[in-house]
This record gives C-alpha cells, structure tokens and sequence, in this order.
C-alpha cells in the first residue's frame, strides 16, 4: 500500500489532527487504503489505536457532516438489534466534541470507524461462494434497515440514481469534448451511440414508482464488491463499508449495483480484455440474498432491468464527468472517465445480450 504522503501529500498535517480527534497519538502511521472514486481513506495504527480515518470529498458532498451523521444512524440502528452479535458495519467513534465527524483547521471534515481485524475487500469476485456471501450479506443489511425510516436520513445527493436528471446533464455537454479528445473520437461514438440505444428506458425506475410496483426504503446506496469486507480466514462476508449514499433509494437498484459489480469479467477501467456479464455470477448473488430475503413478484421479474439501466445509468456519469472535465470521480489520467464510461457500455451491451440467461439464472429461486 502506498504511504499518505504520496496519496494525498497537502493533507499531510490534516490528517494528523483529524487523527488525534478521534484519539490517535502522535506518532501514528497512516497507510491508504481502498481505491474509492470519491474519498480518500487511511489506516491510521500506532501503540494499541488502530481505526480507519476517512476525508468526506466536499467537491462532491455539498454537506460532508450530514454524510457523517447518516453513517452514524445507520450504524447505531443496526447496532441496537445485534445484541452483542457481529455488526453489519464498523463501529462509528466519535472525535473529542462526542460527534462523529471533525473539522479540521482547512474546513476539511473527516469521520473516523473501527478497523475490522483480519478482514480484506476484493475488486472483483472470484468464484460463486464469494458471490453467494456478497448476496447474503446485503439482504442482511436490507433486513436490518428496513424498519429504519429514510426521512430521518439526511438527503446528500438530490436525484442520486435519477437517470433521467443524469441523462439531462449528460446532453447539456454532449456536444463538447477535451481539447485533447481527437484520439478518443472511437471512444467517444461508442459511448454516444450507447446513450441513444438505452435512453428509452430511462423512464423505468419513476414508471414502477409511480405505479407503487416498488416504493423507497433506507438503502445502502452503493453496494459494490470493494463496498463489502470479507474475513481474511473463512472467507465469509463480514460487513459493508463507506455508507456515504445511505438514505432513501430502491432495493431494487441496490441489487442491481450489486450485481453489475460481481457479474463484470474486468475492472471498471480495464479496456485491454473482453468486457463480459457472468449469469452464473448473477445467480450466486441472488441465491445468497433470497436465501434471506424474499423479493415481491416485480422486484423478480425487474432484475435485469435493475442490472442493465443501473449499468447504464454509471456509463452515463463516468462519461458526463469526462465531458465536464473530471468534476466529479476520482482520475489519475485525464481519460479515466472516459475508459470507464465505455468498459460500463460495454458490459451493459453484454448484459442486453445475455437476458434470457440471467433471467433464467434466477427464475427457479
């Protein structure tokens, strides 16, 4: 892992003081961890302390504070129903002024949770059991936050998983393209042409709620491979992590984020492979969530819509984002939104392809 000095070296003497906030001494180490779009997150280990110590991006959070409440709740909610067993999410702690988030010197707010020992997070699924435990462990966390009311949970991003309001955004700067763009223009119609072959069915998610087919519940908001640790030993899932998006949402959507990021065969930007949907992977995730869960008729039979317009839905922000100029995820280079775009496209065509499969996959569950 690379040190905090060469991640984020301008928040060097910042995370020193949210650190010691939240009880860590002065002679820390900070180690990066995880490869977020949006946060930067830190080990922070040294004596007995061991926490991790994550900075809340105000670029993207207009209210980094009520992100760090949101986690807060829904961590003491699942908290109060565990009686003394293991939690779904890491333990919140609380910084010298008993809230949980701090504000350091530069206006920059950080929330800090107990280090889970022995456990790791993945990037990819390797095989149907850890798909299985993936699926298990969401509808778990679904279980337990089904009671928890979204109204008291702080809206942090309006028209979060609103397609139509991305595919608006998208249009405004459609017709624009980086200066340095001329040897993206294969890219670029690529994922151009994608957004008109899907947009039709951008409509689906409002449709069904408006119908009262699914209506809104506390939802993790994220639910990504890396958003789930596992224990280093048994392999089990342990917990999920980074509730930034908690709030209201559809269950429907969780899953479908859940399953675009275990069924893909590459990275979000990996271009150099065959970008592919594995239905079998997308049957393991659901054998493990309806072996705890039960979805209504609907929610079945809408699975691979959630899977495909979720997939398309990221497509359409990673590309917005590189049209924007890269406002908003995380790069490295200044094509990265763009590769992720088409690699999402890519694997939303593949999904398209595979219907049939992936409804079969779990129509006998």
């Amino acid at each position: 892992m690379r040190s905090s000095r060469d991640v984020l070296p301008k928040y060097c003497s910042s995370l020193e003081e949210a650190a010691g906030a939240f009880g860590g001494g002065r002679n820390c180490r900070f180690t990066a961890l995880g490869e977020g779009n949006i946060n930067d997150t830190f080990l922070v280990a040294g004596g007995d302390v061991r926490f991790v110590l994550q900075r809340i991006n105000a670029a993207v959070f207009a209210d980094p504070v009520k992100v760090a409440m949101n986690s807060a709740r829904v961590a003491a909610h699942i908290a109060a129903k565990a009686e003394g067993k293991a939690m779904l999410v890491a333990e919140v702690f609380t910084s010298e002024k008993d809230r949980c988030w701090y504000r350091d010197e530069s206006g920059e707010v950080w929330r800090a949770q107990r280090y889970i020992a022995n456990s790791r997070v993945v990037q990819r699924v390797k095989d149907s059991n850890q798909a299985r435990e993936i699926g298990g462990c969401l509808a778990a966390f679904h279980e337990a936050v089904d009671d928890l009311k979204p109204s008291s949970l702080h809206v942090v991003l309006p028209g979060f998983h609103d397609l139509p309001a991305y595919l608006q955004a998208y249009d405004r700067v459609a017709g624009t393209a980086p200066v340095a763009a001329s040897s993206a223009a294969e890219s670029l119609e690529f994922c151009r042409e994608s957004i008109a072959r899907w947009r039709q069915q951008a409509c689906f998610f409002v449709a069904a709620q408006r119908r009262r087919d699914v209506l809104q519940h506390t939802v993790h908001g994220d639910p990504k491979v890396s958003n789930i640790l596992f224990d280093a030993d048994s392999g089990a899932a342990a917990a999920m992590i980074d509730l930034d998006t908690v709030g209201a949402g559809l269950v429907l959507q969780d899953i479908g984020d859940c399953l675009r990021s275990c069924c893909s065969s590459v990275r979000e930007d990996d271009l150099g492979r065959r970008v592919a949907c594995d239905p079998a992977m997308v049957a393991a995730v659901m054998e493990g969530y309806l072996d705890r869960r039960p979805l209504s008729p609907f929610e079945r039979r809408s699975l691979h819509s959630a899977l495909l317009l979720i997939t398309f839905e990221l497509g359409v922000r990673f590309l917005t984002d590189y049209l924007q100029g890269n406002r908003y995820f995380k790069v490295t280079k200044a094509d990265d939104n763009l590769r992720k775009a088409v690699v999402q496209f890519r694997l939303a065509t593949s999904i398209e392809e595979q219907k049939q499969a992936i409804e079969e996959s779990v129509a006998t569950r």
